[in-house]
């Protein structure tokens, strides 16, 4: 009779935690029992990307079976898969009180007549929430410097000749390379603002970024505009 298993999430973003880490696989490896009645998810650690029109944060993880999407936006119990660790949380402020979270989210975004924020468990549980739109009436270039906070606009403007990962993360001051390849790298790909060096190997670690035509010339929009 089969058993079901109780996932453990290890995450693999703390550098400081690797010998620990390490230590833990290599246990869940070579232990059959621990095999038999756990199983052992590697992730990595909680990611935001910020758009002119939303933030969207992601972690690890998804729903435990009590809850779905729809019952977050109404008042639920809590259930919590690690109760040590809840109350822990709970006890150093961390968090308020028991299911209580996600409420008070759409709460505070009705509040402010916000549109309601948007729950999605396709990559891990992450959530959108809506941002203010500010409009500057009396200043029209107001509106036009704000697109340099696009994550795309940022790669074109701070691009130099032909750059690596590496560079364009320094460049960028970023440190998370999930977020700097889904909302800065990919979405400036897809736009046709930037090209890979080598297109026929997009993995090699030998592949280059440059700007296309259609990047050089919003560069240069986006600097006569400010």
């Amino acid at each position: 009779m089969s058993t079901q298993k109780h996932r453990i999430f290890l995450s693999s973003g703390q550098q400081e935690f690797s010998e620990e880490r390490a230590m833990i696989a290599d246990r869940f490896s070579s232990d059959t029992l621990l095999k038999e009645h756990f199983e052992l998810t590697l992730f990595e650690r909680m990611s935001t990307a910020s758009f002119s029109d939303r933030l969207e944060i992601t972690n690890p993880g998804s729903l435990v079976p009590q809850l779905s999407v729809a019952r977050l936006r109404e008042e639920h119990s809590s259930y919590p898969t690690n109760l040590l660790l809840a109350e822990i949380l709970y006890q150093t402020g961390y968090i308020e009180r028991f299911g209580t979270g996600t409420g008070k989210i759409y709460r505070l975004c009705r509040e402010a007549k916000l549109p309601k924020p948007e729950v999605t468990l396709d990559e891990g549980f992450r959530i959108s929430l809506p941002r203010i739109a500010h409009h500057d009436t009396h200043h029209d270039t107001h509106h036009d410097t704000l697109k340099l906070t696009l994550p795309p606009h940022r790669v074109v403007a701070l691009i130099e000749g032909e750059m690596s990962r590496s560079d364009l993360l320094e460049a960028l001051s970023l440190k998370d390379r999930v977020n700097f390849s889904k909302s800065y790298l990919k979405p400036a790909l897809e736009k046709g603002l930037i090209e890979m060096t080598l297109p026929e190997k997009p993995t090699s670690r030998n592949q280059r970024y440059r700007l296309t035509t259609r990047g050089r010339r919003l560069r240069n929009a986006l600097k006569n505009k400010i």
